[in-house]
């Protein structure tokens, strides 16, 4: 709210310039429509993924097996394997945010 108010560039009616929990719970009660949810976090390179850049991803591995004579790999799906991601995140639980009521994933950077 604080932040908000600063960008907004309008005056600050609260104490030390941020609003207390009653005021929290009170805004939350007048906006039904607004759940409070904890954020998964999310790594900038996974924000930032588009569509090109998978499909650029797929054409370079293609290439990558085609240059090395070994795409005949793909043709053998028991010679696929998955290798998971580990990931130690300085801060693993993500901030309270609030969202519309309903929305199934929240993500933060």
């Amino acid at each position: 709210v604080q932040r908000i108010l600063v960008e907004l560039k309008r005056e600050n009616p609260f104490t030390n310039g941020r609003p207390g929990r009653k005021w929290y719970n009170g805004f939350l009660s007048r906006n039904p429509q607004l759940a409070e949810r904890m954020a998964q976090n999310l790594t900038k390179s996974r924000a930032d993924v588009t569509e090109a850049s998978i499909k650029a991803w797929f054409t370079e591995v293609y290439d990558y097996l085609k240059s090395n004579k070994i795409e005949s790999v793909l043709e053998h799906p028991e010679c696929i394997f998955n290798a998971d991601e580990t990931a130690f995140f300085l801060n693993p639980a993500g901030n309270k945010v609030l969202v519309e009521k309903g929305q199934k994933s929240v993500y933060q950077r």
